[in-house]
């Protein structure tokens, strides 16, 4: 089982919170203020503090060292019954009683140091540290195979230099699964041409090619972190394999079923296929299956009948009927995944009780004795919309003499048309024997109701 690693430690903020200071069995607390430049220069060492004593809130807890800072800006009172009276001011208090106050450097490693030293801990064994490789003058020979780290610096930025040693600790924790390397971009032209405009930027590269840019502090656990979450990734990646069912296509009939259409010349396709792997990893604990068709190798007209006119299509199907397309350009996992469970929600309240009726092989009677509110529809996207917001519609106007008919026109083509009906879904307001309109606005509740009781003598 692979378990992606969190990202982000926290510092936790006890400013509102005083009782955190006199009930955590150790707590080493941050008195700052938000203008103090020392308060701020201090906070990556601070962040990778917290990280040292766990990589979750519950860990800290389990090793009974609480990290955490308090605004003296936002509670005054609180600073002044502790007897600050500087930023930053730093102080270990144990069981509610205050140890001492910490009057080192700001680092990392010496406040680390002097925690577990204050506290009788065992200290901290450090990772080894280990120069960076200079990839400065043969950059893409060094990156073209395997995995990469790469900060692009200049000598006289200030943050490059502070974060030296974290990179160092970073190159010497990964030096067998990762190469940590750096380019000095006052030597090279490369810089220009990768289109680096800040020190230090640092990206992720996989067998040459710019994978990501790394957005997180400067702190060696956060960065091995960052690379451990790549790694297993790329392991996740060469794990889960996604079927072609394009031979196979009946598979669809029962169940959900979200598939990728797609061509082997797609450039689109191929460039969102690590993220719809990782969609089938994130999903494989869910009722959805994910697939592929590969349109080329595909029998007979099967994307035709699908209605598949560009690459990637990506498509989701419950029992064999179209629930859905995701059309967003923005094929990321997270945001695939987002789509499936909102259409999932939307099916349980499609799937509840409803008072529209199934008109479809009864409507010509309906329309003849009751008002009555048809929506004509087939297995696609806005019909699949529309549903819920129709059953919805019939419970706020259960109350009212108008009923609400569905017609699925997949299943009697000739009764829709007999009605005239071509576009789906169209939506049409019968009253008295006699057609009194369709509706042809927004498909949202408010509107099609606000449209019902300008337009129906009966929706009132």
């Amino acid at each position: 089982m692979i378990v992606l690693l969190p990202f982000l430690c926290e510092v936790i903020d006890a400013t509102h919170d005083p009782e955190m200071i006199r009930t955590k069995p150790a707590i080493f607390v941050k008195f700052f203020a938000p203008w103090c430049s020392h308060c701020m220069h201090m906070q990556p060492a601070y962040i990778e503090l917290s990280e040292s004593f766990g990589e979750s809130i519950d860990d800290m807890d389990q090793l009974a060292v609480t990290i955490a800072q308090v605004d003296c800006t936002q509670n005054n009172v609180l600073c002044q019954q502790h007897g600050i009276g500087a930023y930053p001011t730093l102080v270990l208090f144990r069981s509610g009683q205050r140890i001492a106050e910490f009057g080192g450097d700001r680092t990392y490693e010496q406040m680390d140091k002097w925690i577990r030293q204050s506290l009788g801990m065992k200290q901290k064994e450090s990772d080894p540290e280990q120069d960076p490789i200079d990839a400065t003058m043969n950059f893409t020979q060094v990156v073209a195979q395997g995995h990469s780290m790469v900060k692009f610096f200049a000598p006289w930025c200030s943050h490059c230099v502070q974060m030296k040693p974290a990179y160092a600790k970073l190159a010497g924790k990964f030096n067998d699964r990762v190469k940590v390397i750096e380019v000095d971009c006052t030597r090279t032209e490369l810089c220009n041409q990768l289109g680096i405009r800040a020190y230090p930027t640092m990206v992720y590269y996989k067998d040459g090619k710019r994978m990501e840019e790394y957005s997180g502090d400067h702190s060696a656990i956060q960065m091995g972190q960052f690379l451990e979450q790549k790694l297993q990734e790329v392991q996740m990646l060469q794990d889960v394999k996604i079927e072609d069912i394009g031979s196979n296509f009946k598979i669809i009939q029962e169940g959900w079923h979200f598939v990728k259409f797609y061509a082997p010349w797609c450039s689109h396709c191929n460039d969102m296929q690590p993220e719809y792997i990782k969609l089938a990893h994130q999903m494989k604990n869910q009722p959805v299956n994910i697939w592929m068709v590969d349109c080329t190798k595909a029998p007979g007209d099967l994307c035709q009948r699908q209605g598949i006119t560009g690459y990637p299509t990506l498509t989701l199907f419950k029992d064999g009927e179209i629930v859905g397309q995701y059309d967003s350009g923005h094929r990321s996992a997270p945001a695939m995944k987002q789509f499936i469970q909102m259409k999932l929600e939307e099916q349980q309240i499609a799937q509840l009780p409803s008072l529209v009726q199934d008109a479809t092989n009864q409507l010509p009677q309906l329309i003849k004795d009751k008002p009555i509110f048809v929506t004509f529809c087939i297995n696609n996207q806005m019909c699949s919309t529309i549903k819920p917001i129709v059953n919805k519609l019939a419970d706020t106007l259960k109350d009212t003499e108008l009923i609400f008919g569905w017609v699925n026109c997949e299943k009697n083509r000739n009764i829709c048309a007999q009605y005239g009906v071509g576009n789906y879904p169209t939506m049409t307001l019968y009253e008295n024997g006699d057609r009194k309109g369709n509706y042809q606005g927004q498909a949202d509740e408010s509107s099609i109701r606000m449209w019902l009781l300008v337009n129906s003598d009966y929706a009132v």
